[in-house]
């Protein structure tokens, strides 16, 4: 990722880059986390809580992290020189937040996946999934209906993560969920992505007009 970033950086970062800049984003912050959680004792980390609330809060304070190191790196590109065409890019397009946020749900899905052994169908499936999203999103020529595609490759990569909850509801990392418990964090875990995927564009786009207004 970091390979691709810099590749990105010296051909002027074309769109596709927004992806895989999320994506790394996504990797500092669980990094960030794992961090944390390993300096202080498991019952300040609610570990002892109900399985249920312990992963909601994990995933609230996961894309929490996203959403501070997103803010930083446009502070970051919006004060760096050599990062000016970038800044311009996003100004004119803040579609493309949606973008490198959509690569970061991206990864925090798939790693998901990765808890599980003998799902590659489903890995594939996902991420042939947000390939086309991705995909639908960089042939769109405007950018008013650019976040649609993200939107619905978000909406319809839910379905194999719903059945690998059901599939492995015996697996013994899930052991203290219900069905409903699982479910109902799928779901969550959908809502807050499409909320991560939508309003911080929204958010610079009105901050932008503000500025030149």
């Amino acid at each position: 990722l970091i390979i691709i970033g810099l590749v990105g950086a010296m051909i002027g970062f074309p769109r596709w880059t927004m992806m895989y800049l999320g994506s790394l984003l996504s990797v500092i912050s669980y990094v960030s986390l794992f961090f944390v959680i390993t300096r202080f004792p498991p019952d300040l980390l609610l570990f002892n809580w109900h399985p249920l609330l312990s992963e909601i809060v994990y995933l609230i304070v996961w894309f929490s992290l996203i959403i501070s190191f997103a803010v930083f790196f446009l502070w970051i590109v919006n004060k760096l020189s050599i990062a000016q065409k970038l800044n311009q890019q996003i100004q004119k397009d803040p579609s493309l937040i949606s973008l490198m946020l959509y690569g970061s749900v991206f990864f925090v899905i798939l790693l998901f996946f990765y808890r599980h052994s003998d799902i590659s169908f489903f890995q594939i499936l996902y991420s042939l999934i947000y390939a086309l999203g991705a995909w639908a999103y960089l042939r769109a020529r405007k950018s008013n209906n650019r976040i649609a595609p993200l939107i619905t490759a978000t909406l319809i990569a839910t379905i194999p993560t719903l059945a690998v909850s059901i599939l492995l509801v015996d697996n013994f990392i899930i052991r203290s969920f219900s069905i409903s418990h699982y479910v109902f964090y799928i779901l969550f875990s959908w809502l807050l992505s499409l909320a991560i995927i939508t309003i911080p564009s929204r958010i610079y786009k009105r901050s932008v007009k503000k500025t030149h207004s």
